[in-house]
């Protein structure tokens, strides 16, 4: 008896242990991801705010200061803007930000949870860009998502307005991701 507790708790502690390595290693992509499309080339994060290539007020990672504001529970004051972010706000707001898309996705498309973790960080990253409404346009693409024809819903992506607002590179790799399921090799987590 003693034996057999042991063994069930050993394999649900190996358990745990995977899904959270499983976790981290989508948070780690996800993260490396967006940095590159969202950030700065040089230091991949943004520390004052700005105004991005659709007039809105942007800072850290991406974070749309006009849309968003500051989320509740992330300490940044008037200040802080003025003199630049540090590493934890932005963190802190990118972390928001990917989770507030994470919920949105899995609310609007249920059958985004039996899609691979490559995968998902395409639509996570979509989502990141565009807001979950831009998402939806996307029917096509995301019909064909949804019944795992994955080389049309890369054709599809390749041909919208997105890809040539967000440029070759970033649409091609999003696009490449979705068809081989494979993570991009420029991008280092």
């Amino acid at each position: 008896m003693r034996f057999h507790l042991w063994a069930l708790l050993l394999s649900l502690s190996t358990a745990i242990s995977a899904e959270e390595k499983t976790v981290s290693t989508f948070e780690k992509q996800t993260s490396a991801l967006l940095r590159l499309h969202e950030g700065d080339e040089k230091t991949a994060k943004i520390r004052k705010p700005y105004y991005d290539s659709r007039g809105f007020l942007t800072v850290g990672v991406g974070h749309n200061l006009t849309v968003n504001g500051i989320p509740e529970g992330i300490r940044i004051s008037e200040n802080d803007l003025k003199t630049g972010l540090n590493d934890q706000q932005i963190e802190a707001l990118l972390q928001h930000d990917v989770q507030q898309a994470l919920a949105g996705l899995k609310a609007e498309f249920p059958w985004f949870e039996n899609l691979s973790n490559i995968r998902k960080i395409v639509l996570l990253d979509m989502c990141f860009n565009l807001g979950l409404d831009g998402l939806k346009k996307f029917k096509k693409t995301l019909a064909h998502i949804k019944n795992g024809r994955y080389e049309q819903a890369s054709k599809e992506m390749l041909h919208s307005l997105w890809a040539t607002q967000v440029g070759e590179r970033r649409s091609k790799r999003l696009s490449e991701m979705m068809r081989t399921d494979t993570w991009p090799k420029e991008v280092t987590t």
